[in-house]
Order: C-alpha cells, then structure tokens, then sequence
C-alpha cells in the first residue's frame, strides 16, 4: 500500500499536536519522520512516532519547550535544547547557521 507523503505529514502532526507539541514543531517533527522512513534512517522512522508521543507523554520530551541561547561567543552559539524534541532543536540550531554572522571577523 503507498500513502502520499503528505497525507502521513498531516497524521503524524496531529498525533504530536495532540500530545500538545505546538503546530509549526509538530510539523517539522512529523515532517522529519517521514522523510527518515522514506530515506531508511530507522532512529527517526515511523516506526518511532509512538515511543515519541508516549515521551512526550511522559514529560521526557517537552513538547512546549523552545530552545535559547545560553552563551555566544564570536561566531559559534551555545544552545539550551530545555528538553524539547531532538528534532526541533536540531532544526532550530541549523536554522540559527543561516542568520548573519556577528561582526567577529570570522565569516564562512
């Protein structure tokens, strides 16, 4: 059976929105998952989805959580991921990389 890519995006962030993950993390969580499945990457399949709910649950993965600064210095940034998903905070992290760099006289 082939379920269209979106279609398993849409149910699996319903079942993270409905463990109270706000909307926009549930989506590139469900968004992760999908793509991981799809690319054979078995520490973020599916097949993970319920042990993640069932975390998040339990409190082990806030699901509210955003991550913050902790410390910067010159071009690298010290994050504190509050125990919010893996996914999000790595996705926060690479986001942040993109932002322009501080005036440190490092560049890329």
């Amino acid at each position: 059976m082939r379920i269209p890519s979106t279609e398993l995006d849409d149910t699996i962030a319903r079942a993270f929105e409905r463990a109270d993950m706000p909307t926009p993390a549930a989506a590139a969580a469900a968004r992760v998952h999908v793509e991981s499945s799809a690319d054979g990457v078995a520490s973020h399949d599916l097949g993970r989805v319920a042990a993640f709910v069932s975390m998040q649950r339990a409190g082990t993965i806030r699901s509210d959580a955003a991550p913050r600064r902790v410390r910067a210095s010159g071009g690298l940034e010290v994050c504190d991921g509050r125990l919010g998903a893996g996914v999000v905070n790595a996705l926060h992290a690479t986001d942040r990389t993109a932002d322009p760099p501080p005036r440190t006289g490092s560049a890329w």
